[in-house]
């Protein structure tokens, strides 16, 4: 079964446009869901465009 964890977006997001990875290696790196991540990522899109 697969455990919860809790993530602070914001600071993932930055560290994210920081290190010039794409998605997947950064996601792998960090072990988070790719899939997970771009879905929170467009999410905050969203709100930014508002």
């Amino acid at each position: 079964m697969a455990t919860y964890q809790k993530y602070n977006w914001l600071e993932l997001f930055e560290a994210f446009e920081q290190s010039k990875l794409s998605q997947t290696a950064f996601c792998k790196q960090r072990n988070i869901n790719p899939k997970y991540f771009n879905v929170k990522l467009k999410q905050r899109q969203q709100v930014i465009d508002k």
